[in-house]
């Protein structure tokens, strides 16, 4: 990736076309136009600079980024093919234009100082900013470095810069965001606990179910190690299902007793799965449900039938 931090730029890499080879020829003299005689090792260094420059010419116009140089006038000198389609404006639209002029977003957001503060040999980094282009209706995020360019005697000759459209990373962001949101308002919603521990056994969340269900508050119990829940006689069964757990093995349906801050233990059915980050084990979570209505009412009829 380039970087215009401090950059060096002779005035022909912006103008002269890309060459695309060079002869080698035995370093004989010969005679230039004024009729003094020249090494041909002085031609092959002549052309061997024009077809860097044409080398560096092409690697702009392929870069995955836009590159863009402003002379000492702040006006457009160079505008490579990723600006183009990044904002729909054509090189010649732009060349020879003050930013003012095409990217009014730029002063609204106070780019145009970082633009400035580079031109006094300061270089600059944008934060992430839109951009809106009204010749063309392109829209979207871009992040930007702005840094001097250098002659070759080292004077500050304009500003070079490289941007980055990030459009498509922020729309995934955004994305992203909504659906965690989603996930977090089902889980809310969610009529069964649902909990989360970290691999020491502390409990790290709990959803809305755990209040309304166990009658204690989260802020009472986060933090807190699950085992203070856990009813004494369930708690060897409870420490070796979460021991496999945090090795990696989700577990099957299995029934806890929990204690209720009324002191009654609700007979719960739980699940328990690890969850993997780089390939190890950060924490455990699960759903929990309330069956202890079921369980009483089975053990209910079980007594009936014994009765008839």
């Amino acid at each position: 990736m380039f970087n215009p931090k401090d950059a060096t730029l002779s005035s022909n890499l912006i103008s002269s076309p890309p060459r695309t080879g060079i002869e080698h020829a035995p370093d004989t003299e010969v005679s230039d136009p004024g009729g003094q005689d020249l090494p041909r090792s002085f031609l092959r260094r002549t052309l061997t600079t024009e077809i860097l420059n044409g080398i560096n010419l092409q690697i702009i116009s392929m870069a995955r980024q836009g590159i863009v140089v402003y002379d000492q006038d702040l006006r457009y000198v160079l505008w490579n093919p990723f600006m183009e389609e990044m904002t729909g404006l054509r090189s010649h639209q732009v060349l020879g234009k003050h930013p003012s002029e095409l990217f009014p977003f730029l002063k609204e957001q106070g780019l145009d100082r970082l633009i400035e503060r580079a031109l006094t040999g300061e270089p600059a980094s944008t934060p992430e900013f839109t951009y809106y282009v009204p010749d063309t209706g392109k829209s979207g995020w871009a992040s930007a470095v702005y840094g001097p360019l250098r002659d070759l005697n080292g004077r500050i000759v304009g500003v070079i810069a490289t941007v980055e459209g990030i459009t498509r990373r922020k729309l995934a962001e955004e994305a992203l965001g909504q659906s965690e949101e989603r996930y977090r308002n089902a889980v809310e919603r969610a009529t069964d606990m649902i909990y989360m521990l970290s691999t020491d056994g502390t409990i790290i969340s709990l959803n809305q179910a755990f209040e309304t269900l166990a009658g204690w508050s989260r802020a009472e119990w986060i933090g807190r190690n699950l085992l203070g829940l856990v009813h004494p006689d369930d708690l060897d069964l409870t420490v070796k299902l979460f021991q496999r757990v945090f090795h990696g093995e989700s577990s099957r349906t299995f029934e806890l007793r929990l204690l209720s801050k009324s002191g009654e233990y609700l007979v719960c059915e739980c699940t328990a799965a690890p969850q993997i980050e780089n390939g190890r084990v950060v924490a455990a979570s699960g759903m929990v449900r309330d069956i202890t209505a079921r369980k009483r009412a089975v053990e209910a009829l079980r007594q009936a039938e014994k009765e008839l």
